[in-house]
């Protein structure tokens, strides 16, 4: 950041220099989260792995495994989320994240132990993308009713989450 792009405290000091790299680094992965979710998905790429460098934390390194597997990236994804289970265990987004990605690559097994810790993991948000994918492995591997109840769930922790909804109308008209 130039000292002009930068807010000036009283004293003349630039905030970027006064701030400290926690709350830059926080700056900048959210800044990411914004431009991916704009479409900017190289800009937001940028953003996390400068965050990274100044203070490698699990949300960062979970965000740029999106970046990279909205790219086609999934390998460099899944390290990414490997990353930041490292760093942070207890991140449950990182253990769901994974768990999409091999659902992605078609190894269904090893996604469902990624969720099973998911749902263990005391730092998590949006719980119902776990039992939608669970709901997915699930349908997969023909556990209709597996499927269903996990795909209830996941409707249940998110009313507005469309894919679960489908998932739940399309399960029961094969029951019919």
């Amino acid at each position: 950041m130039r000292e002009s792009d930068a807010d000036v405290s009283e004293d003349g000091r630039s905030s970027a220099r006064i701030q400290g790299p926690r709350t830059r680094a926080k700056e900048l992965y959210e800044r990411g989260y914004s431009l991916q979710l704009e479409g900017r998905v190289l800009e937001a790429e940028r953003c996390y792995r400068e965050s990274i460098e100044l203070v490698p934390t699990a949300e960062a390194h979970t965000f740029l495994a999106w970046a990279l597997a909205h790219e086609g990236k999934v390998d460099e994804a899944i390290e990414q989320c490997r990353e930041a289970i490292r760093l942070d265990p207890a991140f449950g987004n990182a253990w769901s994240d994974i768990a999409a990605y091999l659902i992605e690559k078609g190894e269904d097994a090893e996604a469902e132990t990624y969720l099973r810790r998911a749902l263990e993991s005391t730092r998590f948000e949006r719980h119902h993308y776990v039992h939608e994918n669970m709901g997915r492995v699930h349908w997969k591997q023909g556990l209709l009713m597996k499927a269903l109840a996990e795909f209830r769930l996941a409707f249940a922790l998110e009313p507005r989450d469309v894919h679960s909804r489908k998932a739940i109308r399309e399960i029961l008209r094969n029951f019919n």
